[in-house]
This record gives C-alpha cells, sequence and structure tokens, in this order.
C-alpha cells in the first residue's frame, strides 16, 4: 500500500503512552488503511480511546 517504514514509542517514564510513526510513498495508501474500519476496531482492542491521527509532510531539511 506505500508503507515504507513504522517506528513505535513509549513513553520513558510510564511505557503507557504510544507513538507510532509510519512513512508512506504515496497518499492513498494512508488515506484508504485510516478509513479501514477494520483497523478502527482493531485499535480500539489494544488502546483505550481513539488515537489523533495527523499527516506530516518531510520539510526537506538536513537530517542526521
Amino acid at each position: 500500500m506505500g508503507n515504507t517504514s513504522h517506528q513505535a514509542y513509549l513513553t520513558v517514564q510510564d511505557g503507557g503512552e504510544f507513538l507510532a510513526i509510519d512513512f508512506w510513498d504515496n497518499m492513498e495508501g494512508i488515506q484508504k488503511l485510516y478509513s479501514d474500519p477494520n483497523l478502527a476496531s482493531e485499535i480500539a482492542r489494544l488502546f483505550e480511546g481513539q488515537p489523533e491521527v495527523t499527516i506530516w509532510a518531510n520539510s526537506g531539511w538536513l537530517q542526521f
């Protein structure tokens, strides 16, 4: 679908917060995955409440 990488993080303080960063090569794949009701039901089984989903673009700045 275009997902090229997935990074998962937990908070250091208690491990109770989860942050996932996905890298995609196309917008259609993102929209298809995150609009899938099956994904929403799986997330509901793992976490309390729905996630906050935002889409960001690469700034083009130097990365290291």
